[in-house]
C-alpha cells in the first residue's frame, strides 16, 4: 500500500466517524470529494486537502463526542468489552488487565504477545472493534436524550469557540511570514501540521500547543528585528 492508498484510507476512517450533528451539507460535500479522489487517482495534496476541509468543521463534534465517552462510558466500555469474552479468555484478559494490561493499549508490549495466543489476540481485536462501535451508538443515544442534550450542545459550543481560537492563531502565525519570510517553510509546515491534526491525520492538536508555536515563533522573529 502506497501513501495515496493509506491516506485514502483514513479518509474512509474518517467518514466512518461521521460526528453527532454535523452540517449534513457539509459531511455530504467530503464523501463526495472521498468518491472524486478515489475514482481520478488524485494526488496526495489533494486528498489532503479534502480531509482537511473536513476536520475544520467537524473538529468540535469529535472532540465533544470524546470527551462525553470519557466521561460517562469508562466504566461501561470495560465491562461491555469483558462480558463479549468467551469465560476463559475472560478470566486470562482480567489477570493480564490486574498486571496493568489495558482495553485501550492490550496490543502495545512483549507481555501481550505471551499472554496470548494468535487465537486470543484476534478474538479481543474483534471484541474491541464491537465494543467501540456499541460504546459510540450509547454516546450517540446519550447525547440526543432530554437528560444529556443540552449539556452536549454545550459541550459541542465549547470547542467551536476552541477551534476558533486556534484558527486565529494559525492566520496569526501565517502572518508572521511578512515580517521575516526565513520562517516561510517552517511556519506554513507547522499550519499544515496542525490542520491535518484537525483531520486525524497528525496527532490532534490543542490551544496550549498552537498558541505555544504562535508565541515561539514571535519570539524568533522578535529576536532578530
Amino acid at each position: 500500500m502506497n501513501y495515496n492508498e493509506y491516506t485514502l484510507q483514513l479518509f474512509k476512517i474518517l467518514l466512518q466517524k461521521k460526528p453527532f450533528g454535523i452540517d449534513e451539507g457539509v459531511f455530504a460535500q467530503a464523501q463526495n470529494a472521498y468518491e472524486s479522489v478515489k475514482k481520478s487517482n488524485a494526488p496526495l495534496e489533494e486528498i489532503e486537502k479534502h480531509m482537511k476541509a473536513l476536520g475544520a468543521h467537524a473538529w468540535p463534534y469529535w472532540q465533544a463526542e470524546r470527551e462525553f465517552k470519557e466521561t460517562h462510558t469508562r466504566e461501561k466500555e470495560k465491562s461491555f468489552f469483558l462480558d463479549q469474552l468467551p469465560d476463559q479468555l475472560q478470566k486470562k484478559y482480567i489477570a493480564f488487565q490486574e498486571g496493568g494490561g489495558d482495553i485501550h493499549n492490550f496490543r502495545k508490549g512483549d507481555d501481550y504477545e505471551k499472554a496470548f495466543t494468535p487465537e486470543e489476540d484476534a478474538i479481543l481485536q474483534e471484541t474491541a472493534v464491537e465494543t467501540a462501535s456499541a460504546m459510540r451508538d450509547y454516546v450517540k443515544n446519550l447525547a440526543t436524550s432530554d437528560e444529556k442534550k443540552e449539556e452536549y450542545a454545550q459541550c459541542i459550543a465549547k470547542y467551536t469557540q476552541e477551534l476558533a481560537g486556534m484558527k486565529e492563531n494559525l492566520n496569526e502565525l501565517a502572518l508572521l511570514k511578512e515580517k521575516n519570510d526565513a520562517f516561510a517553510e517552517e511556519i506554513d509546515g507547522q499550519i499544515d501540521f496542525f490542520e491535518k491534526g484537525f483531520a486525524e491525520i497528525e496527532e490532534r492538536p490543542t490551544k496550549e500547543k498552537v498558541q505555544g508555536k504562535l508565541e515561539w515563533y514571535k519570539g524568533q522573529i522578535e529576536g532578530l528585528s
